[in-house]
């Protein structure tokens, strides 16, 4: 019959919708950053990457910067930006794509270094805490 839904069937398209409804709002509060100054060289990147780090108090000597050809899946961890840590060292990585190689790309990443989000942390931290501050401090400076 039409009307014989089950519990899990709600459950199941309440997660569905609640699921949308927060990937929706993560990309909304992303969009502003592609408005912010585009990088189109390293040393441009160098001097964003030293100007950001000074701000959020990290040491601008501890990070080192790439800026590299636009790839739809880096193989270091499945996107085109991302930090790696060695031995309380950085390496940041930013592509030339069109939309990420920008300021607030830079302060999103410098912002997980300067929270530890590098350390092991499960999926659910990473996309409930982790990533959404991030992205509040690369779109709008908010600091959690």
């Amino acid at each position: 019959m039409v009307n014989d839904i089950t519990f899990a069937d709600s459950c199941g398209f309440t997660i569905g919708v609640g699921m949308i409804s927060y990937i929706s709002t993560l990309f909304s509060l992303s969009f502003p950053s592609y408005f912010t100054q585009k990088i189109r060289s390293q040393n441009e990147l160098e001097n964003v990457v030293n100007e950001e780090a000074l701000l959020l108090g990290l040491d601008p000597k501890k990070i080192k910067c790439n800026y590299n050809e636009f790839t739809l899946f880096n193989f270091n961890n499945g996107c085109e930006n991302f930090v790696q840590q060695k031995k309380n060292h950085y390496q940041l990585q930013v592509s030339k794509s069109f939309l990420d190689s920008n300021r607030a790309t830079v302060r999103h990443e410098l912002y997980h270094i300067k929270k530890g989000d590098l350390k092991n942390n499960s999926m659910l931290k990473y996309y409930f805490i982790n990533e959404p501050r991030a992205i509040l401090y690369g779109s709008f400076k908010i600091q959690l």
